[in-house]
């Protein structure tokens, strides 16, 4: 089991640092708001995808939480080291 340490922040959001580990090599970290309903998944917007340069893997469908359906893109990435 992986432990991470983040912060809540104004409007009661809980945040997480995350390293990605960049298909060359690079290292970004972005911040991530974590749901509730968290369950090992992250989201990012499809431009931050575009620009970190995320390579696509499927499409895949998800259950949202009001119990609909939708297709989502899955992208491959390497996460680093998860911090405060």
């Amino acid at each position: 089991m992986i432990m991470i340490h983040g912060t809540v922040v104004a409007g009661l959001q809980a945040e997480v640092k995350v390293t990605l580990i960049l298909p060359d090599r690079r290292n970004v970290e972005i911040t991530c708001v974590v749901d509730t309903g968290f369950a090992g998944a992250l989201t990012l917007p499809p431009v931050a995808i575009e620009k970190l340069g995320l390579p696509f893997v499927i499409q895949m469908n998800a259950n949202l939480a009001d119990d609909s359906n939708a297709m989502a893109p899955i992208h491959r990435a390497t996460i680093g080291n998860c911090s405060t």
